[in-house]
């Protein structure tokens, strides 16, 4: 087979494709057009395809072997990419928010988050602590008293990136303890923060204290107000625990409920009729309230329920 070299192939005006045949028919055809580029014709067989800057397009049914870029065929993993200088290969990472699995994290006490590997993004629920429940005086025997139900703890609920979760800190408030059987106050439930390494820390404050009932007639002690909360993309507050009294005329004595938290009721109310008392009952879940104590006609005070411990939920989606 000869080889024919030329600096420059050209029509006679320079303005029409230059069309190279094989016999008589369009197949093997090649066109260059005077613009730039060249066609490669139905039915054509071509084993290598070099692109340039000026441009290489096909049309019909072309058989293609290999395809290279730079003169190269690019290795396993590599995808062709474009510029203004021309086409190549490259190897690309894709990135991507979406996830494959969810994972929760349930704190308790204080310390630094540690995130499960492969992270994307959290959400936090941090709730406070509920408050204790007053107790009961039974100084005598001809009188009635009940305690206030304890406040609900607070929760504030926040999104936060992998790399705002990488260093968080928390701590986790404790529940109140419940008033004495003379008829004691309850105390507060404890604060709950999380502080992300950058952005607005969540912060939810506990429930307040139930009081203490003292002996009497016809007295009611108020419950303790719910907590509330600050910092979150959703802040909510506790509920508020009921109020207790003690009726001697009609010899009856209940103890107010527990407020309730993001996780459900308080402490559900104690009672008691003719002669007797009944101890408050501690909050079941975090953030709730105690109940307060209840008594009626006897000597025997009991103590109110406690609050429950705060806690922080995390929900992690990697």
């Amino acid at each position: 087979m000869s080889t024919i070299l030329v600096s420059n192939v050209a029509t006679a005006n320079g303005s029409e494709p230059l069309v190279l045949s094989t016999g008589n028919t369009s197949a093997g055809q090649i066109v260059i057009n005077p613009a730039g580029g060249f066609v490669i014709a139905a039915n054509s067989t071509v084993n290598t395809i070099t692109a340039n800057t000026t441009g290489t397009y096909f049309t019909g049914n072309v058989s293609i072997g290999p395809l290279r870029a730079n003169g190269s065929l690019g290795t396993t993993g590599q995808i062709l990419h474009s510029n203004s200088t021309g086409i190549y290969w490259d190897t690309v990472t894709l990135t991507s928010n979406s996830f494959s699995n969810v994972n929760i994290q349930v704190l308790s006490g204080s310390g630094t988050f540690s995130p499960t590997s492969g992270l994307k993004y959290a959400i936090v629920f941090a709730t406070g602590a509920g408050g204790g429940g007053g107790g009961a005086d039974g100084s005598d025997t001809a009188s009635g008293a009940g305690g206030g139900g304890g406040g609900g703890g607070a929760t504030a609920i926040g999104v936060f990136s992998a790399a705002q979760m990488t260093g968080a800190t928390y701590s986790v408030g404790s529940g109140g303890s419940g008033g004495s059987g003379s008829g004691g106050n309850g105390t507060a439930g404890g604060t709950t923060t999380f502080t992300p390494s950058s952005g607005t820390a969540l912060s939810a404050d506990g429930g307040a204290l139930g009081n203490g009932g003292t002996a009497g007639v016809g007295l009611s002690r108020a419950g303790g107000l719910g907590g509330t909360a600050t910092g979150g993309l959703f802040n909510i507050s506790g509920s508020s625990g009921g109020d207790g009294a003690g009726d001697d005329v009609a010899e009856w004595s209940m103890g107010g409920t527990g407020g309730g938290s993001f996780f459900g009721p308080g402490a559900g109310n104690q009672a008691a009729q003719g002669s007797g008392a009944a101890g408050g009952i501690t909050a079941a879940v975090p953030g709730g309230g105690g109940s307060g104590a209840a008594s009626i006609d006897t000597t025997a005070g009991q103590s109110g329920g406690g609050g429950g411990n705060g806690t922080i939920m995390v929900i992690e989606f990697l």
